[in-house]
């Protein structure tokens, strides 16, 4: 009689805790994720760089969504598009604000070691300086009930900082007062005095001006009118004037037109016989002293083409 073979041995199951069977599951599926997904290399061509700064003299513009494999080109003219500029060759993107070291223009974003946040600076011309707003413009319905797009003129008077110019919040999100009387100052034109005078004084007899002065006492100062005066310079810079011509003209009390003169040539012809040229122009105008001068332009195209 044998004995029965022994029961086979059962090794006891393997009972992993909470904690390990989490473990193992977050590792396999960081695991998966990474073989199925793998991260791109920093630095590669395809690599996606974000956001990067563009400062110019009109202040910092943030352009988004930018690719590594974008090239500098397509930078700019990205930029050009948005901010509606129109960039010359020597408008370059440089890494340093001295504008000493232009990017290529065909390199890659993410060769240049470009990353998200980068500051990148462009020196802009005067004209790009005062850039037209043109595109993306707002809807608008007119009286035929249709649907168009706005027109710039039409908002330009409510944010534009001048007419055909990009709002200020548009140009820099930071202005200080030294920046905006800057930017004001472009726009203000001052008329200055000469350096050197071109007459010293006028020396011109009573009796000259005397039919002239008549003429305006019978209209009681109330009407413009011009006059030509004919007479010689001196040595020393002086002006005589010899006599006065007064031209057919159509006065009224502010502005003075005139007319087409037939006896022109005649009148000049005889003042080149007597050695005389026309050396000033007469104006009256009606303002109190207290109010300053104030030409109107056909005024001002009258004293520079008669003279």
């Amino acid at each position: 009689v044998t004995a029965p073979p022994p029961p086979p041995s059962r090794t006891p199951p393997l009972r992993l805790g909470l904690g390990l069977r989490l473990r193992v599951r977050l590792s396999v599926g960081v695991w998966n994720s990474v073989v199925r997904n793998p991260p791109p290399a920093r630095g590669g061509t395809m690599s996606r760089i974000g956001v990067l700064r563009i400062r110019s003299q009109m202040g910092t513009w943030r352009v988004k969504d930018i690719d590594g494999a974008m090239t500098v080109r397509e930078l700019m003219d990205r930029v050009a598009t948005e901010k509606s500029l129109s960039l010359s060759e020597n408008e370059r993107l440089c890494a340093s604000p001295s504008g000493s070291d232009p990017l290529p223009l065909d390199a890659g974003l993410a060769s240049l070691n470009v990353k998200h946040g980068d500051m990148l600076y462009i020196m802009l011309t005067e004209e790009n300086q005062v850039a037209h707003e043109e595109a993306k413009a707002p809807r608008k319905v007119d009286a035929d009930g249709n649907v168009r797009a706005q027109e710039y003129a039409d908002g330009a008077g409510r944010r534009g900082f001048r007419p055909g110019m990009l709002p200020l919040r548009a140009m820099k999100m930071q202005w200080t007062l030294t920046d905006f009387l800057d930017m004001d100052a472009r726009f203000v034109f001052k008329m200055k005095r000469q350096e050197d005078a071109a007459c010293a004084g006028v020396d011109m007899e009573t009796n000259v001006a005397r039919d002239f002065q008549q003429a305006l006492r019978q209209t009681a100062f109330q009407q413009c009118r011009v006059g030509y005066l004919y007479g010689t310079f001196t040595d020393d810079n002086k002006v005589k004037v010899k006599c006065l011509y007064e031209p057919p003209q159509r006065g009224t009390a502010v502005d003075v037109e005139l007319l087409e003169d037939p006896r022109e040539d005649t009148v000049e012809k005889l003042a080149a016989l007597l050695g005389l040229r026309r050396v000033a122009l007469a104006l009256t105008l009606n303002l109190p002293r207290s109010l300053a001068l104030t030409l109107t332009p056909t005024l001002i195209l009258t004293l520079t083409l008669t003279l």
